[in-house]
């Protein structure tokens, strides 16, 4: 599957689920998807795709990092799941694998005890890399740790590139 491929088959996934998306350059997008609230707390899905040929490395993960920091949706009484979404050719460096475990990936109240906690703002942030070259999706973590974390939504949509990814 080439890169342009993949790129067609996630955007195309993303509008059919309802996703709002908004191209940011060349091969990177925003999508964005308001769900229903449970009780009085909102939920949101937000996702940053980097679509590239090159091999992640530590300054293409910075710079996705600091435009997440950026662009991140935050509001009160809303539970957002941050997806972080990088589909290469090339794999990934060491280094880049553990800056997204320290700074791409984390958890905030998603367990509300308190009323304040459900007032306050909650979080999923995942980390997905797309390896075009060896056909995987890789994530710092074992799946079925994060897999609780991961939005219904978003696991339907990397099934699907899965599977196209296996077609070819």
């Amino acid at each position: 599957m080439s890169l342009s491929d993949a790129e067609r088959v996630i955007i195309n996934s993303l509008q059919r689920r309802g996703f709002n998306i908004r191209k940011l350059g060349e091969r990177l997008y925003t999508a964005s998807k308001e769900l229903k609230p449970i009780g009085i707390k909102r939920r949101h899905i937000f996702c940053v795709i980097l679509f590239t040929d090159k091999k992640i490395d530590i300054d293409i993960v910075k710079e996705i990092h600091k435009l997440f920091e950026k662009k991140k949706p935050v509001s009160w009484r809303t539970f957002f799941f941050y997806n972080i979404i990088f589909v290469t050719t090339k794999g990934y460096t060491d280094e880049a694998m553990n800056f997204i475990r320290r700074k791409l990936m984390g958890a905030f109240n998603i367990r509300p005890i308190m009323i304040w906690d459900i007032l306050s703002t909650s979080f999923t942030k995942i980390t997905h890399i797309i390896d075009l070259s060896s056909r995987t999706i890789i994530y710092p973590y074992p799946y079925e740790e994060l897999q609780t974390l991961i939005h219904r939504e978003i696991r339907e949509l990397i099934d699907e590139v899965t599977t196209s990814i296996s077609r070819l």
